[in-house]
């Protein structure tokens, strides 16, 4: 009989997500700099106006976990270069809303092309459900909702 496995060190786990996560971003982002001039954060932005309509900066900031300042910078590149829209309220004009233009709701072609970019630099790694994303995605649950990880 195999003796069991001694489970990994939870930082262990943290540390190899966030080197794994860090490489994957840097692949994405080199890519959609090159064929759209495009950074990461910008895509990740424009795919969450392209899931939930016009948008406040308050709301991207939760959806996307980073900072008020980080939100601003980069829909400031973003509207720049022609990708979202700023518009006002018309019931509170302290709030603006972020949505995307014609040329934004280019986002859905330009998932396709990154989705094809990865398939092909990363084989078939991503051609099926794997356990490991399962995994991260019920962290990930539990984590949103404020519960420690079962073990």
């Amino acid at each position: 009989m195999a003796a069991s496995a001694a489970p990994l060190d939870p930082l262990a786990y943290v540390q190899t997500a966030s080197v794994v996560s860090h490489i994957l971003q840097t692949r994405c982002d080199g890519y959609l700099k090159r064929t759209y001039g495009l950074s990461w954060p910008g895509f990740t932005v424009l795919r969450t106006l392209r899931q939930s309509g016009p948008t406040s900066a308050k709301r991207l900031t939760a959806a996307l976990a980073c900072t008020h300042s980080n939100i601003t910078g980069i829909v400031d590149r973003l509207e720049r270069d022609g990708w979202v829209k700023r518009t006002r309220s018309t019931e509170d004009r302290r709030v603006i809303f972020l949505k995307l233009t014609e040329k934004g709701e280019q986002i859905g072609e330009i998932e396709e092309g990154l989705h094809q970019f990865l398939t092909l630099s990363l084989g078939n790694w991503f051609g099926e459900a794997h356990p490991l994303f399962e995994r991260l995605q019920a962290l990930e649950t539990l984590m949103e909702e404020g519960q420690p990880a079962e073990a």
